[in-house]
């Protein structure tokens, strides 16, 4: 009898195990759509567990035969459903394109776009390097565009599976695309280029679309359209340079088609063209409005651009400007909790920043991070973002213990999603540092900062980026605070010179450096040369702030100040 019941017990907890498992995998299901090969086998073995768990209190026997007579399984019911289960389920499930001509399958996995985009990232981390310790010769224009499709890649990798639907459906886009030249081109050429598409691949593509520009000047637009589409293969697969040359032969073939001038713009602002940017997006703006009206969400994209365009020249007023008009056109389209309005909130919210208004930068800061929370969740490299910028704004404000506690989590995050050999590793620790400088912690500030600089110069150009100016007038400000000036003006005045080569003169970017070698002259008793630095900062904040800025008021009374005590020595 104890054995019956033991049986009996057994049976019971093998149907609640699978029970709880297949609940737990319809869970799943929802949560994770497209699942990688190895989670599909994954599911598949659990299930055929579980399902063989439920039936572990059927009785009797399943036959089951192959199509070879030699081949073929007697079990009980438990071992066959697991077999049925394990071995009949249906292949993972490929992404189709539904078109009146026939759905295609795309043969694409994750694991593949994983491997692709990982293989991309060493190729470009050894052109890098190999610029960087002069092995090969490059602009500097063309070092950063390296830096931007490196940064490109690893944003694709740490977030990889939205990558990865980004890139399904730009083959699906593409095969749609390709099929509107059906009767231009050799059907054969077509249907490989078709064909290797759908595996993933856009080498054939892009050759047919460069046969169809080459021959094909009547219909202009036609030619026109192939060159565009050879931009957006170039663009997908982060050849920024050759992307732009495409785009650029669009619009000089039709330059009245406000999609070629929105994407011309786009790859030219990329490549830091941005006199060209401005131009193309302003008429891509002005086209959209004159077909969708001013509130699409096209025409609320191109003001977004063009506030990102302001911003880049230091005309924040300007920017914050475009950057409403975008948010009110979201809102008008979408409602007040779409995606995309949260980056018009993060926009707003540097902008601001940028103009010393703090305040008004955490209100869409924190906008931002409510709506992102519910979309992301709290462990995304959006979010850390999110954290960062408002620990900005904390540690400005005195409160140094709170800010610390932001770029702390925003670490954390980062360094659980991107890895530690990522830009905004650097940043956060670079923030850390100055974090921790404010509350008197100097050799702590300089160990952050010395780990963000080390990053820094792995990934990014030795000589001129933003990233590593931002470490070495870090550096300058953590020296000056232990009061060796010495230390500190060399890194100044290596910030400033690359500030200088990015940005140009007259940029607000360049108010600080200037505002703090003035500083360290006066400590050094250097006056004439502290004053230069003032009235450079001062000519800088009283085109850019305004005369009526704190920041320009604080520069005026530091250089009257200044030259009084010039006078006297």
């Amino acid at each position: 009898m104890a054995v019956k019941a033991l049986d009996r017990w057994e049976k019971i907890a093998g149907f609640a195990f699978g029970v709880v498992f297949i609940t737990a995998l319809l869970v799943i299901t929802v949560l994770i759509p497209n699942p990688t090969p190895t989670q599909y086998a994954t599911f598949k073995t659990v299930l055929a567990i579980a399902a063989a768990g439920v039936a572990g209190i059927l009785a009797g026997f399943i036959e089951i035969k192959g199509k070879f007579q030699k081949l073929g399984i007697r079990a009980g019911g438990a071992l066959a459903v697991f077999v049925l289960t394990f071995f009949f389920t249906p292949a993972a499930p490929q992404a189709i394109v539904h078109n009146g001509s026939g759905d295609i399958v795309i043969g694409y996995t994750i694991d593949q776009h994983q491997a692709i985009l990982e293989q991309d990232r060493a190729q470009l981390r050894n052109d890098l390097e190999r610029a960087h310790t002069g092995e090969t010769e490059l602009l500097q224009s063309e070092k950063q565009t390296l830096e931007k499709e490196l940064a490109e890649v690893e944003q694709r990798l740490a977030n990889i599976d939205a990558s990865y639907q980004s890139r399904i459906t730009f083959l699906q886009e593409t095969i749609v695309e390709l099929r509107t030249f059906k009767g231009a081109v050799d059907d054969s050429l077509l249907l490989a280029a078709e064909k290797a598409l759908a595996q993933g691949k856009t080498e054939k593509a892009d050759q047919l679309f460069k046969q169809v520009e080459e021959q094909e000047q009547r219909p202009i637009e036609r030619a026109a359209n192939a060159a565009f589409q050879r931009g957006k293969i170039a663009e997908e697969n982060i050849q920024y340079y050759d992307a732009f040359e495409h785009y650029e032969r669009a619009i000089s073939l039709v330059n009245d088609n406000p999609h070629y001038l929105k994407r011309a713009g786009y790859s030219a602002g990329i490549l830091g063209y941005h006199s060209k940017k401005m131009e193309w997006t302003s008429k891509a703006l002005n086209l959209y409005i004159e077909l969708e009206g001013e509130h699409s969400p096209h025409t609320a994209e191109m003001w977004n651009s063009l506030g990102l365009g302001w911003a880049f020249a230091g005309d924040y007023d300007k920017a914050i400007k475009y950057y409403e008009l975008a948010l009110n056109g979201y809102i008008k389209v979408f409602g007040d909790d779409h995606i995309l309005i949260n980056g018009i909130y993060n926009n707003l919210g540097i902008a601001w920043h940028s103009k010393e208004n703090p305040r008004k930068a955490m209100k869409y800061y924190e906008l931002a991070l409510v709506n992102e929370l519910k979309i992301w969740g709290d462990r995304h490299p959006v979010i850390a973002r999110r954290y960062n910028n408002i620990g900005l704004i904390l540690d400005e404000e005195g409160n140094h213990d709170r800010a610390i506690e932001y770029f702390e989590l925003a670490l954390k995050i980062d360094l659980e999603t991107l890895g530690e050999a990522h830009p905004n590793i650097a940043t956060e620790q670079s923030n850390l540092a100055v974090a921790w400088a404010n509350k008197g912690y100097y050799d702590k500030a300089i160990k952050y900062l010395e780990l963000a600089l080390s990053t820094d110069l792995q990934i990014f150009s030795k000589d001129h980026h933003p990233n590593v100016s931002r470490d070495y007038f870090n550096l300058g400000y953590v020296w000056a605070k232990k009061k060796n000036y010495k230390k500190a003006l060399g890194y100044f005045e290596l910030s400033l010179s690359m500030d200088l080569s990015i940005y140009g003169k007259g940029h607000p970017n360049l108010i600080a450096n200037y505002r703090n070698l003035g500083l360290l002259w006066i400590e050094e008793g250097g006056y004439d040369k502290s004053i230069e630095y003032f009235e450079l900062a001062l000519d800088i904040s009283g085109g850019t702030l305004g005369k009526t800025h704190p920041v320009y008021l604080d520069l005026y009374d530091n250089l009257e100040h200044l030259q009084s005590l010039a006078a006297k020595n």
